[in-house]
């Protein structure tokens, strides 16, 4: 394509008319001058309108959508530099720049859809036969191989009839930019509807708080879907009281344009709510995102409950190290003192012997007190064995009924299909005293209700199945439920509740659910105590079903008695060797022996222990031993005997825990266990019946 040709003058006058005159010498100079002038005067016009025609042609070149003038014939016969330029990019040459071609030719060539081509064909012919005041149309082709958007616009040419101006604008970057604004869009709808947290975009004004944008998942917690909460205020959404609340924290948002985090709750779950404004154009508007929390602080609350509970478990450990010492030689003292007492009685007056009684009695005391602790510490002495838990339950009631004021009422329901318990029903009884006076207490001073009650059950959290039961097997447990309708426990208190001691009665009480929890756990249950200020305290007590062969081996032979030494042949006459490093327990216990007839010989360690038993082995047919002793201790000692002389009977003595002792696996047994501390009574019935009588050795 050359350089269109100029409708008023040709380039060639033009140029002529610009080109430098010389004076010409010739005959009838005159003549010949002032034609010159004539034509001077004449050309000068022409050169305005060139002048114009070159002004009006830059400002058309200046532009830049593809334009061209078409005259009614629909033949091109101006285009702009854009045009050339457009044309001489897509591989055009003169032929293609158009000038002089029909515009329907390149305008087929260029739009390639017959769709549009057709419509660019009318629209054209509308305009030029004025049934069109203008026309414009938008249209996509394939440009260097890649999409390109442009928008044809077809005007009537001012002062030319019969000449339409048509101009293609090339649109692509804009459609691009729509384009990428609508994916964009797009993507944060999808964000929004498919977050797995609750998303939203919220329309803020002073009286209200409108959704534009919501999460699918609204339907999991209000029961409607993002379609339909789309548009709608707080208060259609939300109840009147959690609407204003949420009303308000969003405007407190867009308002001081700050991020703010929100509790809240609904229908019984938590939730928590991260809000913060979001500027667009000269409005602010609200986005935020919710999370339902509830798992989570339930999660975070049964961590704290274990963590509480490893806390405590920790410090009853440190407390069972130091209290489980304490309590050894505590009983070693009262085993001395309850001896002397008793042999003092026996000769003193009657006035005396009324006042060593009542030391007696406080000695005993003193030493339930040491058997609570170690109770609370899962290690006082222990008789298990299988019970039937609804008869023992039975036989309670009327002791608990003895006790109750007058205010109180106790209600019962005890289930008829309770499992056999191994148990020391005499600790049960203890621990089950302990819960049901701290729930009449609790309701006294108004009076209310206690309810006792007991069921078969599950296995409780964190409990173990129990031995014996079959592989595959699932026993029920049994629970028993002791409940009150008194003020409640605070949290404070709820924490220290096990703690020894501790009463918000008055000082001196506070070993109640300390003993009943370590006698539970000692046998092998779990206490579970719930309780809230206004609600009451609910006790629930789990205890493992005793094992099938240990009820059958029971049941039967119940009215058979008990075999007090688990050997099988009793040992022959002779003397007793008496063995502790404690010599208050030595000579009282001594004194004891010989008051009962016995021979004695002692010895304060294990090492001497077996020195007089090689010297006096002959004679000595029994020995009382205790277990804990610097050096060697009693273990070692009871295997050297059993090594040396199998048969010899030994009876053990100790201030722990006699029921773990009897269950730690030891290669070797004693014949019987004698809990410190201990009255002259308690140690004649477990000496063999055959135990020699010749009285006192000499003393060591």
């Amino acid at each position: 394509m050359g350089t269109p040709p100029r409708d008023e003058v040709t380039d060639e006058a033009r140029r002529q008319a610009q080109a430098p005159q010389e004076p010409t010498e010739v005959a009838g100079a005159a003549p010949v001058a002032g034609l010159t002038a004539d034509v001077r005067e004449r050309t000068q016009p022409e050169l305005e309108l060139t002048a114009e025609a070159d002004f009006n042609q830059h400002v058309f070149d200046s532009i830049d959508a593809h334009m061209a003038l078409v005259d009614a014939e629909g033949v091109i016969r101006r285009v702009n530099a854009a045009w050339l330029h457009f044309a001489k990019e897509n591989g055009g040459g003169p032929a293609a720049m158009g000038v002089g071609r029909s515009y329907f030719v390149p305008l087929d060539e260029h739009l390639g859809s017959a769709a549009s081509g057709s419509e660019a064909f009318e629209g054209l012919r509308a305009v030029l036969k004025g049934e069109r005041s203008s026309f414009s149309m938008e249209y996509a082709c394939q440009v260097d191989g890649r999409p390109r958007w442009f928008v044809m616009r077809v005007l009537p040419l001012r002062g030319r009839e019969g000449v339409v101006l048509v101009a293609h604008h090339d649109v692509s970057a804009i459609k691009e930019a729509e384009q990428a604004l609508r994916e964009s869009h797009e993507m944060l709808s999808l964000f929004i509807r498919r977050s797995p947290i609750y998303a939203y975009i919220k329309q803020v004004s002073p009286r209200e708080s409108r959704v534009l944008h919501a999460s699918e998942n609204f339907a999991r917690m209000i029961g409607i879907g993002a379609t339909d909460v789309v548009g709608k205020t707080m208060s259609e959404l939300f109840p009147a009281e959690l609407a204003a609340s949420m009303t308000a924290a969003d405007q407190e948002v867009v308002r001081e344009g700050r991020v703010l985090q929100v509790e809240e709750q609904l229908d019984g779950r938590r939730y928590s709510s991260i809000k913060f404004p979001i500027v667009l154009g000269t409005q602010t508007l609200l986005a935020g995102y919710t999370i339902d929390v509830t798992e989570r602080e339930r999660n975070e609350e049964q961590r704290r409950t274990l963590e509480r509970q490893l806390l405590q478990a920790q410090k009853k450990d440190s407390l069972g190290v130091m209290a489980g010492g304490i309590a050894h030689q505590f009983n070693n003292l009262l085993t001395a003192i309850l001896g002397n007492l008793e042999l003092a009685r026996s000769q003193v007056s009657p006035a005396v012997d009324e006042l060593l009684a009542d030391a007696e009695v406080a000695v005993r005391r003193a030493a339930t007190i040491s058997g609570s602790m170690l109770s609370y510490l899962g290690q006082g002495a222990h008789h298990r064995e299988p019970r039937n838990l609804q008869s023992d339950l039975t036989a309670l009631l009327p002791a608990v009924r003895a006790v109750l004021p007058a205010e109180v009422r106790l209600e019962v329901d005890v289930a008829s299909d309770l499992p056999w318990i191994t148990v020391d029903p005499a600790e049960l009884r203890v621990a089950l005293l302990c819960l049901t006076t701290n729930a009449w207490e609790a309701v006294a001073p108004a009076g209310g209700v206690v309810r006792v009650s007991a069921r078969c059950a599950g296995v409780p959290p964190l409990a173990e199945a129990p031995s014996g039961a079959p592989e595959g097997a699932t026993l029920p447990w049994a629970c028993i439920e002791i409940r009150d309708d008194g003020p409640g426990m605070d949290d404070r208190t709820r924490e220290r509740m096990f703690d020894p001691f501790f009463s918000t009665k008055f000082t001196g009480r506070g070993l109640g659910l300390p003993v009943a929890q370590g006698i539970i756990q000692a046998s092998g249950g779990v206490l579970e105590v719930e309780s809230a200020p206004g609600r009451g305290t609910t006790a629930r007590v789990y205890l493992p079903p005793s094992a099938p062969a240990e009820v059958a081996a029971v049941v039967p032979s119940a009215a058979a008695p008990a075999s007090v030494h688990p050997r099988a042949t009793a040992p022959e006459p002779g003397a007793i060797l008496l063995v502790d490093d404690d010599l208050a327990v030595l000579r009282s216990g001594r004194r004891l022996l010989e008051r009962l007839g016995h021979r004695v010989f002692t010895a304060t360690g294990g090492a001497e222990a077996l020195e007089v038993f090689a010297a006096h082995e002959e004679a000595i047919r029994c020995v009382v031993l205790d277990l804990s002793m610097p050096g060697m201790d009693g273990w070692e000692v009871l295997a050297a005997l059993r090594q040396r002389r199998p048969e010899v009977y030994v009876l053990v003595a100790s201030g722990f825990d006699l029921a773990r002792l009897q269950f730690e696996h030891r290669d070797v047994q004693p014949d019987g266990w004698l809990q410190k501390p201990f009255s002259s009574r308690e140690l004649a019935a477990l000496l063999p019946r055959t135990a020699h009588a010749a009285g006192p050795a000499r003393p060591r």
